[in-house]
């Protein structure tokens, strides 16, 4: 089982439980993982927009996931198609 907060999780299931308590994602983490998932992309001005948007949320103090991460790369590779054309 994974959580974000161990608020929600009751005392009794938490006491039989094996915590792991991780730490946020580094930016230079992060961006690294960005990177090997965009190795080959041709949008090369999104992708250092992503970098700055990644960067960014490192310093926040929930830090940014990798499913964030993942998220950012699905809507790189699958831009919304133009409304007219």
């Amino acid at each position: 089982m994974t959580a974000n907060n161990l608020e929600g999780i009751p005392a009794p299931l938490r006491d039989r439980s094996r915590l792991f308590i991780l730490p946020n994602l580094s930016a230079t983490d992060a961006i690294a993982h960005f990177d090997r998932l965009t190795a080959g992309c041709e949008w090369q001005a999104e992708r250092d927009r992503c970098r700055i948007f990644i960067e960014r949320m490192s310093t926040r103090p929930e830090g940014i996931s990798l499913r964030q991460i993942g998220k950012l790369v699905e809507a790189l590779r699958d831009p919304v198609a133009p409304l007219y054309q």
